[in-house]
């Protein structure tokens, strides 16, 4: 399984779409995903359930540091082999890739762009 997670952006034509940490999360522990892209970005708020909207006020109340926990208490078998970043923000990548190293270190995290293709569809480029 191909794994996308964003909150604001449709997922490549194959993947499934995550649209929080905790989706992430809970399909993590119960599927093997192969590939797992992550937005930075992920802006959901502490509001009614469903609710989201740009850039509100209020406390962010998810952070990779949740997936970083769950890999690291994966078996091998069961570690996604490629983990992306897709984010428009520049330092996003390093920024999860640092909190995914820090709980396992033998992970590779690669950083990739999303774009909209010829034909209207959304796809990941290396960079």
């Amino acid at each position: 399984m191909k794994l996308f997670v964003d909150d604001c952006r449709p997922a490549p034509e194959g993947w499934t779409l995550a649209v929080s940490i905790t989706e992430a999360l809970k399909i993590l522990a119960t599927q093997k995903v192969e590939y797992l892209s992550l937005d930075h970005d992920i802006e959901h708020w502490d509001l009614p359930e469903g609710a989201l909207i740009a850039n509100p006020k209020g406390t962010c109340i998810e952070d990779y540091s949740a997936i970083a926990w769950a890999i690291s208490m994966m078996p091998e078998d069961r570690v996604p082999d490629i983990i992306t970043v897709h984010s428009a923000w520049v330092d996003a990548h390093d920024k999860i890739r640092s909190i995914l190293l820090h709980s396992q270190p033998t992970i590779v995290v690669k950083k990739v762009r999303y774009v909209v293709n010829a034909m209207g569809g959304p796809t990941l480029e290396d960079v």
